[in-house]
């Protein structure tokens, strides 16, 4: 019995790109999502192109790279949003 074919590794890339940048929607709280349903691919778009950036990160160079970019990008957008009062 045949196992079947792997999947292709960009079709992984581009839906796990894709999850990355769902996962995401709840950085953007307090939205009705009901009237601006027709936003999400706009607003999401930045996490679905930085989880392409962490694929291809974690193919060249490892996990541990990939996740120190996740960290380091997070904490680029946060530190100044605490310090600047941004965050509640």
């Amino acid at each position: 019995m045949k196992a079947g074919n792997p999947p292709s590794l960009k079709g992984v890339i581009w839906i796990s790109s894709g999850l990355f940048a769902l996962v995401h929607i709840g950085n953007f709280g307090g939205v009705d999502w009901g009237q601006y349903f027709y936003l999400i691919p706009f607003l999401v778009l930045a996490q679905f192109l930085v989880g392409l950036v962490l694929s291809f990160i974690r193919l060249q160079h490892g996990m541990l790279w990939a996740m120190l970019f996740h960290g380091t990008y997070n904490a680029c957008l946060v530190i100044p949003a605490v310090l600047f009062g941004g965050l509640e």
